[in-house]
């Protein structure tokens, strides 16, 4: 067990949170990739490779966040066919027309689309180099089929995503809400000893149930759903659960400006563990605080 010289014993740092369900992801995936295959029959697109793994990647909890994500498909193709397309016309080598194909629809993607890297730059980057080395036919033929293959693999992410977890969002996000929850809760103590550094993984899960939240509360506002109301106070609670999250570790903070922090920090998780007593002596204000911090997400879940 790892030692700090103030607060003594370390306990081990919170494990990342898995939110989706592995057999729900895959069964969606398999039915994503068959679903484009039946298209690619009908529509005599030969690019299967490409329909079947944009599928997958428009795969999403929520329907608006999966057109989120073919639009960043889509992008990402047109920016990389057309970097591409000039390799091409311009007659240059594989070895010299890929890498410079691949950089400059990253760069470009990147450009056009700040913040956080999507699933939009891997199709810019990927349709840079396919086009160039899996052609069919001509440059415009390529093209042509590449656009075909993601506007396929688009429309069996969103069918899938319709027919699956279209009606489903509220049930979706109490599970979820669940799971970080009492992530949460069981690291309390984590974050009392160890501080902020040993539960980024908790502070990682809320922030990515508060931001698909957000999404599919705009969904839910755009199909006129009654649904959003309730995933609104979904969301205020996420957020008393990170102020919870963050009390914890200013606890942490305040012990270690106690005259004997090892000593203090053990008598903080004992009481913790059974909450009988008085707070221990050197953390009451803080301990008060934790414990009013509890309440209002304890009161936020019952709204």
């Amino acid at each position: 067990m790892t030692l700090d010289p103030q607060t003594g014993p370390l306990p081990q740092p919170a494990r990342p949170l898995r939110l989706t369900q592995p057999v729900f992801l895959a069964l969606k995936s398999g039915l994503a990739c068959a679903v484009a295959l039946g298209i690619d029959t009908l529509t005599g697109n030969p690019d299967h490779v490409s329909s079947t793994f944009v599928a997958v990647l428009c795969l999403t909890p929520m329907v608006w966040l999966g057109l989120r994500r073919a639009g960043e498909q889509a992008l990402g193709a047109t920016l990389g066919g057309t970097w591409a397309a000039l390799a091409l016309l311009a007659g240059l080598p594989a070895w010299l027309g890929v890498p410079l194909a691949v950089a400059a629809a990253a760069a470009s993607y990147m450009g056009v689309r700040p913040g956080p890297v999507g699933s939009g730059f891997a199709a810019a980057a990927f349709t840079a180099l396919f086009v160039q080395l899996v052609p069919f036919g001509d440059t415009t033929e390529t093209i042509l089929v590449r656009a075909l293959a993601v506007g396929t693999g688009a429309a069996s992410g969103f069918l899938i995503n319709v027919l699956v977890s279209g009606g489903f969002a509220r049930s979706i996000f109490e599970r979820r809400l669940g799971l970080v929850r009492d992530h949460v809760h069981r690291h309390i103590g984590t974050a009392v000893a160890a501080g902020p550094e040993a539960i980024r993984a908790v502070f990682a899960a809320l922030g990515d149930v508060e931001e698909e939240l957000a999404v599919a509360i705009e969904e839910l506002r755009w199909r006129r759903a009654t649904d959003r109301h309730h995933l609104r106070e979904r969301r205020r609670e996420v957020r008393t659960l990170r102020h919870l999250a963050h009390v914890a570790a200013e606890v942490h903070y305040a012990i270690r400006t106690q005259e004997d922090p090892i000593q203090t920090t053990a008598a903080v998780l004992e009481w913790l563990a059974d909450r009988s007593g008085p707070p221990p002596a050197g953390a009451e204000e803080s301990l008060e605080r934790l414990l009013a911090a509890e309440e209002a997400a304890a009161q936020a879940r019952l709204r």
